[in-house]
Parts: C-alpha cells; sequence; structure tokens
C-alpha cells in the first residue's frame, strides 16, 4: 500500500513539473512577444517623430517660399537702459551748428568775393538790376577755378583772371584788385568794389585805365535752341572730331545738340541737322539773334576722319 500511494506521488510530482514547465514556456513565449511588441513600437515611434520632423521642415521650406516664416518664439532680452548724451558731444554739435549758421550769414550778407556772374548795369533790364535774368545781355563770369568768360547768347569767349594783391595772388584770397584776361575782348588789372547780398542783389564796379564799369549780379538764363524734328540721331556726324593743327574740336551729340571749341578761346554751343544728300551740316546757335552755320563734311571711307570745310577732323575716342 504503501509502495502504491508513493508511486502516485511520484507521478503526480513529475506530472506536476510537467505542467511547470510548460506555464514556463508559455511565460517565456509572452515575455519575447511582449518585448518585440515593445520594440517595433518604439522604432515607429522614432519613425514617426522623423517623419513629422521632416514634414515640418518642409512646411516651413513651402511657407518660406511663399513670404511667409516661421520663428522661434522670441526671448525676452532685459530691457537696456539708454546711456545718456555727453555733454561734451553735445557742445561740439551746438558749435558745428554755429559754425554752419554763421558761414551761411557771412556768404549771404558778407561775401565780397568778385566769384560770381554779372551784366553791365548800363545794359541790364530792370530785372536783371535786381538779380533776375536776361535774354541776350552779355553776361560775365569769373568763376572760382580762375576761368573768366563773356557770354553773349550760347557764344562764350573764354580766358582766366586772378587776384593781384600783393598779399593775395589767388581766388582764394579776395582782395581788392584783379587780372583779367580774355584775348582780344576784355584784359587789364582793374579795382574791384563789391556791395549788397545775395538777397537784394550785389553790385560790382571795375575801375582802371581811366574809367569805371558798374555790374549787377545776373543768373544766365538757359538755351532756348529746339532740336528739329527732322534730326537723325544716326546720322555721319554723330562724334568728337579734332583738328590738332588749328586746334579745333566738333562735337555732334545722338541727342540732337552740338558743340564748337577753337583753341578753348570761343565756344559755340547749338543744335545740327545733316543734310547727307548735299553734304552739308547746320548749325543753329544764338548771338544777338538765332544764327546758323552751314558746313560742307565728306566722311572717310573707314570713318575715322571727316573733313569739315576742307579741313580734316580725325575722330576722338573715348
Amino acid at each position: 500500500m504503501e509502495d502504491f500511494e508513493k508511486k502516485d506521488l511520484t507521478e503526480n510530482e513529475a506530472e506536476a513539473e510537467v505542467k511547470t514547465d510548460d506555464v514556463q514556456a508559455e511565460v517565456d513565449t509572452t515575455l519575447e512577444a511582449a518585448a518585440e511588441a515593445v520594440e517595433e513600437n518604439a522604432e515607429e515611434t522614432v519613425e514617426t517623430a522623423v517623419d513629422t520632423a521632416d514634414d515640418a521642415q518642409a512646411l516651413s521650406d513651402d511657407t518660406a517660399a511663399d513670404g511667409f516664416s516661421f520663428d522661434a518664439p522670441a526671448v525676452e532680452e532685459p530691457v537696456k537702459k539708454k546711456k545718456k548724451i555727453q555733454v561734451p558731444i553735445i557742445i561740439a554739435g551746438i558749435i558745428l551748428v554755429a559754425a554752419i549758421i554763421a558761414g551761411a550769414v557771412f556768404f549771404i550778407f558778407f561775401n565780397n568775393s568778385v566769384v560770381g556772374t554779372w551784366v553791365e548795369a548800363e545794359s541790364a533790364s530792370s530785372d536783371e538790376a535786381n538779380g533776375g535774368t536776361g535774354s541776350t545781355l552779355r553776361y560775365y563770369t569769373f568763376e572760382k577755378d580762375g576761368t573768366a568768360k563773356i557770354s553773349l547768347g550760347t557764344m562764350q569767349v573764354v580766358g582766366d583772371w586772378s587776384y593781384a594783391n600783393e598779399d593775395s595772388s589767388t581766388t582764394d584770397q579776395p582782395g581788392n584788385t584783379i587780372n583779367v584776361n580774355i584775348s582780344y575782348f576784355f584784359t587789364g588789372t582793374f579795382k574791384i568794389d563789391v556791395q549788397g547780398n545775395a538777397i537784394t542783389g550785389k553790385t560790382l564796379t571795375l575801375e582802371g585805365y581811366g574809367s569805371k564799369i558798374k555790374f549787377n549780379s545776373a543768373t544766365q538764363p538757359a538755351s532756348s535752341l529746339k532740336v528739329s524734328e527732322k534730326f537723325d540721331p544716326k546720322n555721319e556726324a554723330v562724334g568728337v572730331w579734332k583738328n590738332t593743327e588749328q586746334n579745333v574740336t566738333y562735337t555732334f551729340k545722338a541727342d540732337g545738340t552740338c558743340n564748337l571749341n577753337q583753341m578753348d578761346m570761343l565756344i559755340i554751343d547749338g543744335v545740327y541737322t545733316v543734310d547727307k544728300k548735299n553734304g552739308k551740316v547746320k548749325i543753329t546757335y544764338v548771338e544777338e539773334k538765332e544764327n546758323t552755320i552751314d558746313i560742307d563734311y565728306k566722311t572717310s571711307s573707314d570713318k575715322k576722319s571727316i573733313t569739315f570745310s576742307g579741313l580734316e577732323y580725325k575722330k576722338v575716342t573715348e
């Protein structure tokens, strides 16, 4: 009997161990499945995060291309206190402003320089006497660089001038005597007297050789010449042409304006037309009234030279 009970007990224990092994196997299988599920979920989460980041970047790029942008939230910075302007800077600014005002006041009311444009008082109109403009008056201009010229209409006769004082020989040091050299027209040494101001008008008196000439300040009007409606901008004369022997230069522009320069002494501005059929260049300018000059011309085969009134002019390359 005992042997039979022992045998049953042994069989029961063996059966229990088998069941235990089966349970353990099921647990192991469950754990492995859970681990695989966790791993797959982790991979999917990472892939989702990457896809989301890529989509966000693409959206940002597309939005930027459309003129919009997404910025990270601004981080507030501590407010910086404005620095007070230092007293020396304020003083320097005041001095600068005062200097500008003083210079303007001097230029308007106390500038006695001969530099400027003038007309003879006896030939000036009532407007010119007050600094206005005229139409065909003779204008005398003394420029700061030492150039002196007489203008009549669109003609200019050019020379030079300088102060003649012992202690003042340049245009930057005004004196009371000047040398003027405009060949054949206006030369000599003259005492000068400048009165008035830029607001009410100025007067200039030149005294020399036993006589006095009085001038009023003026502004030379722009030319009223108009380019002909028949002007051809592609004409053969367009260019700059120079005869070095005579020191004469013709300039014909594609806009219809022209310039004649003789030895840097006589300069004529005007407008022109070209008659290719008859070989003529017609220049229109103003002296006392509107005048014209007809010039015969002929271009060379290589277009590098042109003949005006029998003289050859070479094309000047810019």
